[in-house]
């Protein structure tokens, strides 16, 4: 719990009220802009780690680094949009470092739902080299795109309450895609508008360590694909 201590000139200074000079905030700013000295935790709490974006067309958008943390239970990418040039599917990767994770070890299955059609249509994969959460996106610039979150869990060994949950070289990942769009082509199912759900396993053991981030690409790599102004925005949910 804190107190405001003093104010002058705009700035304001917290003090925990069992107080030592280490545990002052001290906020500054003026009416429109305003920072914090010191960080701010909060165990249960959605933290924002990164922004990815695009400022011109690409192969792929990602960040090598945002998992690379043990103060987070899981993550959640939340898709404000992602564009396409082209009509391809959407493939996710785990990273490691530069290193794309693309043995054959992703496993799961996308369900596939469309407003032209009452049937459910479920695509299982096993043993592939990415994990395919879209199929054909509509590349229309202005109205086309997906939009949607991936939570990603078991690639981070944090101390909960107190307790260092490591359970050494065991980590396998796992996350689920749940995006919203318009299939363009229906291969697998009707096209229309609807959502797509995956669920992803890469079912290979490492230490929490080596799952440090994420890429997604297209089924046409090197290509540009992957449209300027696309942007995820990063959270982990702290436990310290």
């Amino acid at each position: 719990e804190y107190e405001i201590q003093s104010t002058d000139a705009g700035n304001l200074t917290f003090v925990r009220r069992t107080g030592s000079a280490s545990e002052i905030l001290r906020f500054s700013g003026s009416d429109d802009s305003a920072t914090f000295g010191g960080d701010i935790v909060a165990p249960g709490q959605w933290e924002l780690i990164s922004i990815d974006k695009l400022t011109s067309d690409a192969d792929y958008i990602g960040n090598n680094l945002c998992f690379d943390s043990d103060n987070y239970l899981m993550f959640k990418l939340v898709i404000g949009w992602i564009g396409m040039t082209a009509g391809n599917h959407l493939h996710f990767n785990f990273m490691n470092g530069t290193n794309v994770c693309n043995n054959t070890g992703y496993y799961g299955c996308r369900t596939h739902y469309t407003h032209s059609s009452s049937t459910i249509s479920n695509n299982p994969f096993a043993g592939e080299a990415a994990m395919d959460i879209w199929e054909d996106v509509w590349d229309d610039a202005d109205e086309g795109g997906v939009h949607g979150t991936i939570e990603v869990f078991n690639v981070s060994a944090p101390v909960v309450d107190g307790t260092n949950t490591d359970r050494g070289d065991t980590y396998r990942p796992y996350a689920i895609s749940t995006l919203l769009g318009y299939d363009a082509s229906g291969t697998d199912g009707a096209a229309g508008y609807g959502r797509q759900v995956t669920d992803i396993r890469y079912n290979e053991s490492q230490a929490p360590a080596f799952w440090t981030g994420y890429r997604i690409t297209t089924s046409s790599t090197s290509t540009s694909d992957l449209r300027a102004l696309s942007h995820i925005f990063v959270y982990g949910l702290r436990t310290r």
